[in-house]
């Protein structure tokens, strides 16, 4: 992982400096973000994360080691918000400022802080501050990603990955100043901090993606700290955080245990996530629930289907001779493995969700209908369920009841509500 260092310093973080604000009577402090994150990628990977692509990252990030991968990966997702150590977007705001902004900024200056006015909205902005801080400037437009991975994927968590190209013509000047002096000292302390929760060295611990399957691993990898990060920045997680915090003696607890903190709160987020994300449950008996009555005479092709596991399964065979039922043994024969059913019309994909519905019908995975008209399908007649600031599910409608009583279910959380 490439972590220039662009002040040497022995600083430790600042956690006045807020990663969350929003709602919040306190700020919530940037390294509490940060390790949150790294923690919510941790649990992803454990118990979310199929084989596959666990095998894909390992042999990208650190070849017949997942303990070091999973670590790498987890450091990746930590580093994501780095930016926000930075003046402006990073701390009070780009343009229109809050009032609290200019409070906040005046304490800032007073300990030592800079902001410098920036030319371009796009300098102040914390994923371009990110992706400087951990690359350095200025950045080659004809970069390998994989050679600078974290700092990438710094640049791109909120869904773009960032214009190399487009950061060197905005001035790599200012963007440096957001990445020296104070700022410089701090993210090079959060960057320490995140890497010695997860037993790396920031020093040592550098390198590049690796393998015929790099790209691969990089854009799986970036679509996992964008997970990792909405997990770790919904209200009830970071409400979670704010009474831990004030429970293990506030900042003074966080700043001298940050492996603690990381283990806390992925105990946390592991019990949280079958309520967000979900955690794929196998069929009992793939047979049965799929087959019904038919389990015992399964024909030629749905018997060959139960037997190849890995590769592609290509089945050209005439209508009505079960080549839907042989897809989904075919899924059930890799055990932990989610399922997307790919249709080319809504008419289509509303006809297979019934039929999914049915196999899944006894157990308690949530599920999306993913075209324009789904809210109209009879899959979303019974109120989504919906997650309380305990973690707790809740419908608007009682008679619903349990999720584990009402098999494959739409969730609110999985369809963005």
């Amino acid at each position: 992982m490439r972590l220039n260092r662009l002040v040497e310093t022995a600083a430790v973080p600042d956690l006045a400096l807020w990663g969350k604000r929003a709602g919040l009577s306190e700020p919530y402090p940037l390294l509490c973000h940060l390790l949150d994150t790294a923690a919510s990628a941790g649990v992803l990977w454990d118990r979310w994360l199929r084989r596959g692509l666990r095998d894909l990252l390992t042999s990208a990030l650190a070849p017949g080691d997942p303990d070091l991968a999973r670590r790498r990966m987890q450091a990746v997702a930590g580093l994501h918000d780095l930016g926000k150590a930075s003046p402006w977007q990073g701390q009070v705001g780009a343009q229109r400022q809050p009032q609290w902004a200019r409070a906040f900024r005046s304490q800032l200056e007073g300990v030592g802080y800079d902001f410098p006015v920036p030319h371009y909205w796009q300098v102040s902005r914390h994923e371009a501050v990110g992706l400087t801080s951990l690359h350095g400037a200025p950045i080659p437009g004809h970069l390998d990603p994989t050679c600078a991975y974290a700092a990438v994927v710094a640049g791109g968590h909120h869904g773009t990955f960032h214009d190399l190209m487009a950061v060197n013509r905005f001035l790599p000047k200012e963007l440096m100043t957001s990445c020296s002096g104070r700022w410089g000292e701090q993210q090079q302390a959060h960057k320490d901090a995140v890497f010695d929760a997860l037993g790396l060295d920031a020093r040592g611990d550098e390198g590049r993606l690796t393998g015929p399957r790099a790209a691969a691993a990089l854009v799986c990898m970036a679509g996992l700290v964008v997970l990792a990060d909405w997990l770790a920045s919904e209200d009830a997680c970071v409400g979670a955080g704010v009474d831990r915090l004030a429970a293990t003696g506030g900042t003074v607890g966080l700043a001298a245990a940050p492996a603690g903190w990381v283990q806390a709160r992925a105990s946390w987020l592991a019990q949280r996530l079958p309520q967000t994300l979900g955690v794929y449950t196998d069929m009992a008996d793939p047979l049965t629930a799929i087959l019904a009555e038919h389990a015992g005479t399964p024909s030629a092709l749905q018997r060959a289907a139960q037997h190849t596991v890995g590769g592609l399964l290509l089945a050209t065979y005439p209508t009505g001779d079960g080549k839907t039922e042989a897809a989904l043994l075919r899924h059930a024969a890799e055990k932990g493995e989610g399922l997307l059913f790919a249709l080319p019309t809504r008419s289509t994909a509303s006809a297979m969700m019934g039929r999914v519905r049915a196999a899944y019908a006894a157990t308690p995975n949530a599920a999306r209908l993913a075209h324009g008209f789904a809210a109209l399908d009879p899959f979303y007649a019974a109120p989504p369920t919906t997650i309380d600031s305990d973690g707790c599910s809740a419908h608007t409608d009682d008679l619903h009841g349990d999720d584990r009583a009402r098999g494959l279910h739409p969730q609110a959380w999985l369809n963005g509500a």
